[in-house]
């Protein structure tokens, strides 16, 4: 994959992140229900932010052919 790909992809899912971290799409969730004891909207932001770290890393994993350098 080139870099141009790479950055595109990155920046695309960037903005995919600010969407759904946003202001108008977070007061859906504004409930006062919670999940497990835990309010459903911080369940929300965490279930978005490590969807969005996850997607980050397979993007930049295929960027690099899958080597993760290490031992």
């Amino acid at each position: 994959m080139d870099t141009l790909e790479v950055q595109r992809r990155l920046v695309a899912l960037f903005v995919v992140g600010c969407l759904m971290l946003g202001y108008p799409l977070l007061t859906v969730y504004s409930v006062p229900q919670t999940i497990g004891g835990i309010p459903v909207l911080y369940v929300v932001i965490f279930v978005i932010w490590a969807v969005l770290i996850g997607a980050s890393a397979a993007i930049l994993h295929r960027a690099t052919g899958g080597d993760s350098g290490g031992a």
